[in-house]
């Protein structure tokens, strides 16, 4: 059975990066709907910033995408068969971590252990260690899969 990691893509596709103007774009815009659209460096609008190519992100766009994967990196470990953010919500801010997407990934985190929970998931573990791998680019990351 493929597991999939529902916190990565929650927070790569609802990461609200600062409304800024730049010389070309910017990075976020916000529609009548209300709806956020990403704007990559060429001017192409995105739903969400995880599909953005890496190559035509903006500098802040990947500098926020960096600090997230370093959150989930070194903060997300599995502990007594669940997932557990050991950093602190400062060192999250610090790292460059919006509130907004801070209190998300709480909540996701929230929601996995219930869903592991609920289902009797023991490989937990395996989970986080498969996320670890898909987050620094292996291509092989067992059952790892950012759905949209």
């Amino acid at each position: 059975m493929k597991f999939f990691i529902l916190m990565a893509f929650c927070l790569l596709t609802s990461a609200t990066c600062k409304e800024k103007s730049t010389n070309s774009t910017q990075n976020v815009k916000t529609t009548k709907s209300k709806h956020l659209v990403f704007i990559d460096s060429h001017g192409k609008h995105y739903n969400a910033i995880a599909d953005i190519p890496e190559n035509r992100r903006t500098p802040e766009q990947k500098l926020y995408v960096k600090s997230l994967y370093d959150v989930l990196l070194n903060g997300v470990v599995a502990e007594n068969n669940h997932m557990v953010l050991k950093m602190s919500k400062e060192d999250c801010l610090t790292k460059g971590m919006t509130e907004k997407t801070y209190n998300e990934l709480k909540t996701n985190i929230k929601d996995n252990n219930h869903f592991y929970d609920s289902t009797g998931n023991k490989q937990v573990a395996e989970i986080v260690d498969d996320l670890h791998r898909f987050l620094k680019g292996d291509k092989n990351a067992r059952g790892v899969s950012i759905v949209k």
